[in-house]
């Protein structure tokens, strides 16, 4: 499969970096500064990937429109600098240079689409230095329709003008599975957030696996 793919976009959290602890800290300092309760552990960490106000509703069963609003001011104020909360929390699996230096080799443009402010996701990324990997970013400010809709995508695939044949979508969330599915592009699954294995394997995808380290492979195979 060497060289069959001429750009690669990656989701972020959970799929680069271990961005957990990060993402429950900041969620619980909200939340509490709202007079809510404390959110359990793995209810925060279910809600990675989805923009802040559905993060809102699902942890708090709280449907009001300004309340879910005043949740997300004080949320992108918390992890937009100067605060930027998560980058002391941000960790990189341990194979993501090396899967970012290969692909790179390869000739391939490196993109990454998030639901992160693109304020922050650069932060993050210059913090973790990884911006030198990176060609294209769609955030979530970047976008009218967060993913699963897959404007993210299609505005990569535009801007570096290939079709969806040349390019491969990784992520670690079911939203991220229909959005490569709904962008006809091809997916791996990674089972690194909280998105099961089974819960991957309904969207099509090339491979579901717990690792990046196993989709070293894909580029390597001739």
């Amino acid at each position: 499969m060497r060289n069959t793919f001429k750009g690669v976009i990656f989701d972020f959290d959970c799929t680069l970096a271990d961005s957990k602890q990060g993402m429950y800290k900041c969620v619980t300092a909200v939340l509490k500064k709202m007079n809510y309760p404390a959110p359990h552990y793995g209810d925060v960490i279910k809600t990675i990937g989805i923009p802040p106000e559905k993060k809102f509703t699902f942890l708090t069963n709280v449907n009001d429109h300004a309340e879910q609003l005043k949740f997300k001011t004080l949320y992108l104020e918390l992890i937009n600098p100067p605060s930027s909360f998560f980058l002391p929390f941000s960790i990189l699996f341990p194979e993501t240079i090396e899967l970012l230096t290969l692909i790179k080799s390869l000739g391939c443009k490196i993109a990454i689409v998030s639901t992160k402010t693109r304020f922050a996701l650069k932060q993050e990324l210059m913090h973790l230095r990884l911006m030198r990997f990176i060609d294209s970013i769609q955030a979530g400010d970047d976008v009218s329709h967060p993913k699963p809709n897959p404007q993210g995508i299609l505005n990569v695939l535009s801007q570096w003008k290939m079709v969806s044949d040349e390019v491969l979508y990784i992520g670690d969330h079911a939203v991220d599975a229909a959005a490569a599915m709904a962008a006809n592009i091809h997916f791996i699954g990674l089972t690194t957030g909280t998105t099961s294995e089974i819960e991957l394997k309904k969207y099509p995808h090339m491979l579901v696996t717990d690792n990046l380290k196993n989709i070293f492979q894909i580029f390597l195979d001739d």
